[in-house]
C-alpha cells in the first residue's frame, strides 16, 4: 500500500498541484469574491483545491500515457517490447532480485516525468501572467520568459522520461534473460 500511495502522490497529486498553483493565485487575485469564499468556507476550499489537483494530475497522467504508447510503437520490432513485458510479468522467482525494485522505482520516475511535461508547462504559463494580474505590470518580458521556461521544462521532462523509458526497456529485457538463464542452469544442475 505505501508504494501505491507514494506513486499516486508523485504521479497525480504533486504534478496536479504544480499545474494549478499559479492559476489558483490568478483566480484569487482577479476575483476578490474568492477571498470571501475562502474566509467563510476554508475547509471546503482546501478540499476543492486538493480535488482539483488530483483531477488535473489524473487527466495529465492519462494524456501522457498516449506519449508512452507512441514510444512503444516506435520501438524497433526486434526488441520485442510486448513479449518482454509479458515475460517479465509472468516470471516466477523464489527470491525477488533487486532488479524488480529498481524497475518499480523507475516506472514511478517515468510516470512522474511524463506527467510533469504538461504540468510544468502549465505552471510556467500561469506564472508568466502573475505580474500582469497582481502588479498590473504590462512588460511582455514576464509572459515571454515564462513561455520560454514552459517549453524548456517540458523539453527537459520529455527528455528524462524518454531516458527512463529506454532504461526500463533494456533493464527489463536483461533481467528476464538473466533470470531465465539462471533458472535453466538450476534445472541442468539438478539433472
Amino acid at each position: 500500500m505505501p508504494l501505491t500511495l507514494s506513486r499516486s502522490f508523485l504521479v497525480n497529486v504533486l504534478p496536479g498541484f504544480v499545474a494549478i498553483a499559479p492559476w489558483v493565485i490568478l483566480v484569487a487575485v482577479h476575483f476578490p469574491q474568492f477571498a470571501t469564499l475562502y474566509e467563510k468556507f476554508s475547509t471546503v476550499v482546501h478540499g476543492a483545491l486538493v480535488g482539483a489537483a488530483i483531477l488535473v494530475g489524473a487527466v495529465l497522467e492519462t494524456a501522457m500515457t498516449y506519449l508512452e504508447n507512441k514510444w512503444d510503437e516506435k520501438t524497433p520490432k526486434e526488441l520485442n517490447i510486448d513479449e518482454d513485458w509479458y515475460e517479465y510479468l509472468a516470471l516466477e522467482v523464489k527470491d525477488k532480485p533487486i532488479g524488480f525494485d529498481f524497475i518499480s522505482r523507475k516506472v514511478t520516475s517515468l510516470y512522474f516525468e511524463l506527467t510533469m511535461i504538461p504540468a510544468s508547462f502549465l505552471f510556467f504559463l500561469g506564472l508568466g501572467l502573475l505580474p500582469r494580474v497582481m502588479f498590473h505590470e504590462p512588460a511582455p518580458i514576464y509572459p515571454i520568459g515564462a513561455t520560454v521556461l514552459a517549453f524548456a521544462s517540458a523539453w527537459m521532462f520529455k527528455k528524462t522520461a524518454r531516458h527512463s523509458f529506454d532504461v526500463l526497456l533494456l533493464t527489463r529485457k536483461e533481467l528476464v534473460t538473466r533470470i531465465k538463464r539462471a533458472q535453466a542452469n538450476r534445472v541442468v544442475e539438478k539433472d
